[in-house]
């Protein structure tokens, strides 16, 4: 099976996404901050399980490599262990969204979903927004698909994600 990432701030779009994926046949795995104290342990186990049934992981290891040093000071993350989860994710055929729509679309729906989202602060928000759009122009030619919800329908998204499922980038 080839897992789907999705990636990017509060209010970007990832959860509407793995809902229209999960329509597709996709299990969703919501990840928040780490449940363990050995966060690369705890991805591993979940992307080898994803070899098992077609999954698509809401936040994953690039999640905590931003809100790491934002929310906490550091990531519980090394940059080899973040490297070595995107050559096993590689290896598998997965495939790597970062869901970033404009600024305005993030701040303004995070203004009223506030009290619900990871993010209580402005500037944080603001300082993860700007980490995800340098993941993605890092990473860009590299496979990392980037997905703005102002642009596409996130059911067709979806379905255009799935039938990219085996395509090595």
């Amino acid at each position: 099976m080839n897992p789907i990432i999705l990636e990017g701030p509060d209010c970007a779009g990832k959860t509407t996404l793995a809902k229209e994926l999960e329509k597709c046949g996709y299990k969703i795995v919501h990840n928040g901050p780490p449940k363990t104290d050995d966060p690369f342990r705890e991805y591993a186990l979940q992307i080898e399980e994803s070899a098992k049934v077609n999954t698509v992981f809401d936040r994953l290891h690039i999640g905590e490599m931003i809100y790491g040093p934002i929310l906490r000071g550091k990531s519980r993350i090394t940059l080899y262990q973040y490297e070595e989860l995107n050559e096993v994710i590689k290896r598998m055929g997965g495939l790597v969204v970062i869901c970033l729509p404009p600024w305005r679309n993030v701040i303004d729906c995070w203004s009223e979903h506030q009290a619900q989202e990871h993010i209580k602060e402005y500037g944080q928000l603001r300082e993860s927004y700007k980490k995800f759009c340098q993941v993605l122009e890092d990473n860009a030619y590299q496979g990392y698909w980037h997905y703005d919800y102002t642009y596409f329908d996130a059911g067709s998204f979806a379905i255009a994600l799935t039938n990219l499922k085996g395509v090595k980038i």
